[in-house]
């Protein structure tokens, strides 16, 4: 079977002919309600796992409806937002995680539609735009200082993280200036104009992740504050990555994810497979295919030091800050143990505990 047959295989992506060894078995999946799964018996690490004998997993993809959730009571475990972990903070029978994970938030721009080359593809537009941004109020009082500012995709927890890298700081004079010099001069409207062409484009936004669209709608404030227009389109979650995958939209926040061992040419190789902006620069690909090379640290990182550094020199994405993804876990949930990786919080899960 390819893998086009079986992403599109109905049987195997509704559970009903899954192979698995983990500790939980497909039971029953409600579309758009749940999926439940049960204990089973065979488990490889032995009959006294798992320690649950049935888990039901709600599907709540609006963050506010989810949060209401589970200051109900009605839920054991949820992942909220971090502008919402104050709201939760006084719940008598919970717990609040803050898991620090390998996910950092970003602003990009596209050139891939005719607007997006006419606005972005001066390097020093783009980082014209970056120093307006206000980072550390986005952390500090947007995500309730919860989070840590980003220079690079790469976690500072993390080896390979290289942390002399070109800084944009909020300078939104500098911004002004630079805007200036790029031949972007402000209209009678307030709008920057150049050539005739006006300084205003749409940012995708996706529906039901408050994070990012609010801090969308910090930096469409910070962006007029400079001269700059934005404007939002919000689409639900399908259409909103088939639009991304398209290349057919100017500005957005997104979010990536790194493993430990992280690579990024994926994401930012002229022919990477999620980079959906339109930019290349062929010195940065032969770094980042370099670093793609070895396996043995001393020799990779020098490597993806340099592909870090020439990543924020061309400014094709604005690293926003590393996520925290808060976790609220009942007080009766034991053995949970909270991870940022790749596997998720549900590592252990054929450990945890269920008081009554």
């Amino acid at each position: 079977m390819t893998t086009d047959e079986i992403v599109n295989y109905v049987p195997y992506n509704r559970g009903r002919e899954t192979i698995g060894t983990g500790p939980f078995k497909f039971a029953e999946w409600k579309t758009g309600e749940y999926i439940r799964v049960v204990r089973n018996d065979t488990y490889w690490r032995g009959s006294e796992y798992p320690k649950i004998d049935e888990i039901v997993w709600a599907f709540i993809p609006d963050t506010n409806t989810r949060l209401n959730a589970l200051k109900s009571g009605g839920y054991d475990y949820g992942q909220i937002e971090p502008t919402q972990v104050e709201e939760v903070a006084t719940l008598d029978d919970y717990e609040i995680h803050l898991i620090h994970s390998n996910v950092f938030i970003h602003f990009d721009v596209s050139i891939n539609t005719e607007q997006g080359r006419t606005l972005f593809r001066d390097a020093e537009v783009r980082k014209a735009m970056f120093h307006a941004i206000d980072r550390e109020a986005i952390a500090a009082q947007l995500m309730q200082g919860t989070v840590t500012i980003a220079h690079t995709p790469i976690n500072p927890s993390n080896p390979y993280h290289n942390p002399d890298v070109a800084r944009y700081a909020f300078d939104s004079a500098l911004s002004r200036q630079m805007l200036d010099g790029a031949g972007w001069v402000v209209g009678p409207d307030g709008v920057r104009v150049k050539d005739g062409a006006r300084f205003s484009f749409v940012m995708l936004n996706r529906a039901g992740v408050a994070d990012r669209t609010a801090i969308a709608q910090v930096i469409q404030a910070q962006f007029k504050d400079v001269g700059i227009k934005v404007t939002f389109e919000t689409l639900e979650n399908a259409a909103w990555t088939q639009q991304w995958r398209s290349g057919q939209w100017q500005g957005l926040v997104s979010a990536w994810m790194l493993p430990a061992d992280p690579s990024l040419t994926s994401l930012y190789a002229c022919d990477g497979p999620n980079n959906m902006t339109g930019f290349c620069d062929p010195a940065l690909d032969e770094i980042m295919k370099q670093s793609d090379r070895f396996l043995n640290f001393d020799d990779r990182k020098p490597h993806l030091d340099r592909a870090q550094k020439r990543l924020a020199e061309v400014a094709f994405s604005l690293p926003i800050y590393y996520n925290v993804i808060p976790e609220l876990v009942h007080r009766r949930v034991g053995n949970y143990r909270g991870s940022g990786t790749n596997f998720g919080s549900f590592w252990n899960l054929y450990e945890w505990t269920l008081d009554e």
